[in-house]
Order: C-alpha cells, then sequence, then structure tokens
C-alpha cells in the first residue's frame, strides 16, 4: 500500500522491480479527483482488510491525517505477520519560520494565532506512538532539512499543490485577505530571507522503519 498524495512515481519504482505483486494507492485524508487512488486512509471508518498487506509505504502524507494514532493501529492491523512500515514525514520544527509569520500576521489583524500549520510529532512521540499500535521494534530518525524558495508566496503555492495548505479540522473558514497573506508574507521575508532574497523553509523529517509482530 502506498500512502501518497501522487502516488504515480512511487508506483513505477515498485513495479520495475518485478517483485509486486499488488499495488494499492491511498490518499491519508480524502482521495483527489483524479489522483489514482484505491480508497481514504480514515481511522474513524477503516477500509483496509486484517493481515492483507507485506508493506505500507508513506511519504509525508501520515502528518496529514487528523488521528495519528488511529491511522497506525489500521495500519498495523492490515500489516501480515512480519510485515513493514517504511515511512517518512515531517516532524516538530517543520516549517516554524511559516508558523511563526502566521501567529503574527493573525495577532496583528485578529489579536491572536489563527490554527493555520498543522502540529507534528517529535521523535519521542512517534516512537511511542508505533509502540502503543503493536509494532515491534519500531526504529525512529530524524534527518534536518532546510528548503529555499524564490519568496514567501512561491513556498506557499507549493504547500498548496502538494495539499499542504491546511488540512486542520479546527483552520479558520473565512477567506484569507489580501492585506493578511502580505503581512505573514513580510513576516517571514523580514526574518527569514538570505542576501539573494530567497527565503528559508525548516523541515525535520522523520524516517521510520517499524514492522508487524512475527505472532
Amino acid at each position: 500500500l502506498v500512502i501518497a498524495t501522487a502516488p504515480a512515481g512511487i508506483a513505477r519504482r515498485l513495479r520495475a522491480t518485478g517483485r509486486v505483486k499488488r499495488l494499492r494507492h491511498a490518499a491519508a485524508y480524502a482521495i483527489p479527483a483524479g489522483g489514482g487512488h484505491d480508497l481514504a486512509l480514515d481511522p474513524e471508518a477503516p477500509v483496509l482488510e486484517r493481515e492483507s498487506l507485506d508493506l505500507v509505504l508513506s511519504l509525508f502524507d501520515l502528518a496529514l491525517v487528523n488521528d495519528l494514532p488511529g491511522a497506525l493501529r489500521h495500519i498495523r492491523a492490515a500489516l501480515r505477520p512480519g510485515g513493514l512500515l517504511l515511512a517518512a514525514l515531517p516532524g516538530r520544527g517543520s516549517l516554524r519560520e511559516l508558523r511563526a509569520a502566521w501567529a503574527l500576521a493573525d495577532t496583528e489583524a485578529h489579536g491572536a494565532p489563527q490554527p493555520r500549520v498543522a502540529p507534528f510529532v517529535d521523535i519521542r512521540q512517534m516512537g511511542t506512538l508505533l509502540q502503543l499500535a503493536g509494532f515491534a521494534d519500531p526504529v525512529v530518525d530524524v534527518e534536518p532539512v532546510t528548503l529555499r524558495h524564490r519568496d514567501a508566496l512561491a513556498l506557499m503555492r507549493e504547500l498548496k499543490a502538494l495539499g499542504w495548505s491546511n488540512p486542520l479540522r479546527e483552520r479558520p473558514r473565512t477567506l484569507v485577505t489580501r492585506r493578511l497573506l502580505a503581512t505573514a508574507a513580510a513576516a517571514y521575508e523580514a526574518a527569514h530571507a538570505d542576501d539573494d532574497g530567497k527565503v528559508r523553509a525548516s523541515f525535520h523529517i522523520l524516517h521510520v522503519f517499524a514492522r508487524a509482530p512475527m505472532s
């Protein structure tokens, strides 16, 4: 099972190995139109058959589910004995610059920060969640990565294209005004631009290896 917003590239590589007999695609929270997904990973309405999978791959999209502990439990139940979960997802500290910029803009406009950037688990929390879900000997490592974009708006557009604009259920339902967006972008660029004008975006990528017990 591949859990990814855009699974086509991963699917091609897996099929090219000649060792994959059946491949399914899942979206983390809602099936994008034309995205080529078979199902949506919904912890509140499990759709994965018990002990039906040998391998689950997730590239970043597990961070989009509102109930990560529930999603991990359902993935664990869907794995056959000895089956593997391999995942990469942003951890705590990711997009901290964007979070701070929006907090400043919302405080100026509304008097308090609004939930606009999803929270991320840290390495210890992820290990604990995997153990509670029933995985055996989980391993979690963290990789700090800094990306650069032309400006803050370019970063926001890329996140939106990836389905990362704001997955929170508690997100503000009112439209973002041009003035608010400009304030957030200006705050970001004032604090996190390099000499060439490009802005930095920090990520702490959690790499997960976890196995279903053999019995």
